[in-house]
């Protein structure tokens, strides 16, 4: 009996050792299956965002942008290795767009304080239109996930860059932003106002942009604020904004630029000496001197306005305004 006791607490042993090397099998194949995981979670808590924040402090402009090549070939060997990780195409497309605003050098502020939407066909796209690949991949991947407000912008503003999506679309992915106040930066609220402006929620965009958009806090701002007035089809409020900023101690260029944007407005509602008395003391400049004979020709002062012109073209040869205006093919 005692031999049967024995030899069954043997076999209790052997079983529960047998139970513990199958554990510490199936622990090993599971961490090597996964490996490219871990070590991407290992790199992205640490060396990743090290090297997120060392790049935001580089100096030059070439600087940023070698590193941040540098950066994309690491993210894209892990995405060699695991192509079911949402996190790698999601921050891929982070790297991506970073790289594209800086080859593009600008932002949403200074594409609207030029009021050229037009600007946006000349971008150069390539790095937006590989973060719009990589987030549609990472969301995909993510299946029912929240998406983080982050990643949502990045993609609205790489469909917009692109001009991949129309601007209703766009305000689409990003409208609940609005609603819960989930907007990371100032250059986030301009472009959620924007683009609500440009998809007819006028008002909702204005009164974002006026309570988040940081619009009071320097000169870029306050022309923003007006541009955005302008866009909206809010032409007095325009030019009370535009009022107010020459108002204040400005340098001389932005005084010309700021005159020059009353000038059209004014021209535009029919007020030619107002529109004038902006650009006498700017006659010099040629897109002045073309609103000026503008300005004549509406009057009536047709014959006036054809010959500054024609003097005008004579030194702007290949100036398309100058040769429509005075119907020169």
């Amino acid at each position: 009996m005692y031999y049967r006791y024995k030899s069954r607490k043997k076999n209790g042993k052997i079983k529960y050792f047998f139970f513990l090397f199958v554990l510490v099998v199936f622990f090993v194949v599971l961490v090597f299956s996964f490996r490219e995981t871990f070590f991407f979670w290992e790199y992205s808590s640490n060396s990743l965002e090290k090297e997120f924040n060392q790049i935001s402090k580089l100096k030059t402009k070439s600087e940023k942008k070698r590193s941040l090549l540098n950066l994309i070939k690491k993210i894209n060997d892990f995405k060699h290795d695991n192509m079911l990780s949402p996190d790698l195409f999601l921050v891929s497309a982070k790297i991506h767009f970073l790289l594209g605003e800086l080859i593009w050098d600008n932002n949403i502020t200074s594409l609207l304080v030029n009021e050229d939407l037009s600007l946006l066909s000349k971008i150069r796209k390539k790095q937006f239109y590989h973060a719009i690949r990589d987030l549609k991949k990472g969301i995909v991947l993510q299946e029912d996930s929240d998406i983080d407000s982050e990643y949502l912008l990045i993609l609205a503003k790489s469909l917009f860059y692109t001009e991949y999506s129309d601007v209703d679309t766009i305000f689409a992915l990003i409208y609940n932003l609005f609603e819960h106040g989930s907007l990371l930066n100032e250059n986030d609220v301009r472009f959620y106002s924007v683009i609500a402006i440009l998809a007819g929620e006028q008002k909702k965009g204005l009164e974002f942009l006026m309570n988040y958009g940081g619009i009071h806090k320097d000169i870029k701002g306050e022309l923003f604020y007006a541009s955005s007035e302008k866009l909206a089809g809010n032409n007095t409020n325009a030019i009370i904004a535009y009022k107010k900023i020459l108002s204040q101690k400005i340098s001389e260029n932005i005084k010309k630029e700021v005159s020059y944007k009353l000038a059209v407005l004014y021209y535009k509602q029919g007020l030619y000496n107002s529109s004038l008395s902006m650009l006498n003391k700017y006659s010099e400049d040629l897109n002045c001197s073309i609103l000026i004979g503008k300005n004549y020709f509406s009057m009536g002062y047709k014959k006036q306005a054809k010959k500054k012109w024609n003097k005008l073209l004579k030194l702007n040869s290949n100036n398309l305004e100058l040769k429509k205006l005075l119907k020169i093919r």
